[in-house]
């Protein structure tokens, strides 16, 4: 998965490392695979910014 998700970051103007990609509750690791986390088609995935501090 980490190449989608560089390439959304990238297109997004953002370092992935400031993004959270969460699917179904679950934080997605860029190591995992579409098959990892069951993913379909239609599914979606959520991208939230990384936040520091309280």
């Amino acid at each position: 998965m980490g190449k989608v998700f560089n390439a959304f970051a990238q297109k997004k103007g953002l370092d992935v490392t400031q993004l959270k990609f969460v699917f179904e509750s679950s934080i997605i690791g860029s190591d995992l695979t579409a098959a990892d986390v069951d993913l379909e088609d239609e599914d979606i995935i959520d991208a939230c910014a990384t936040q520091l501090g309280g």
